[in-house]
């Protein structure tokens, strides 16, 4: 479940629940050794599949004339399923997704964190 989901579920502020999971994630990580890390990177493509995969949904379930507007109020209406992974928009919630993952490889292909 996203921490938006987790906040909504709970009636709690996003940030008090991201404060909560970073300090879960603290505890049972310990501190992380970065040591001969040179770079860190993330894989854009996903983010931008998901967000055509939403877009292409929402202009096909708009009226007839596709607008900023109907497309829009159609992406208020859509609850988009992309293999579990749940996201939604409402009409004060235009962040369907609040969720990066991020890998630390060493130099000797480590896996760090």
């Amino acid at each position: 479940m996203s921490v938006r989901h987790v906040a909504l579920f709970y009636g709690l502020a996003w940030t008090a629940v991201k404060r909560i999971d970073k300090r879960y994630l603290r505890r049972e990580l310990g501190p992380i050794d970065l040591d001969g890390v040179r770079v860190i990177a993330m894989d854009e493509f996903a983010i931008h599949y998901i967000a055509a995969r939403i877009l292409v949904a929402a202009m096909s379930n708009a009226s007839t004339s596709i607008s900023g507007a109907t497309v829009r109020a159609s992406l208020e209406r859509l609850n988009f399923d992309m293999g579990g992974l749940q996201m939604g928009y409402a009409q004060q919630q235009h962040t369907a997704l609040r969720f990066l993952d991020l890998g630390v490889v060493s130099e000797d292909e480590r896996l760090i964190y």
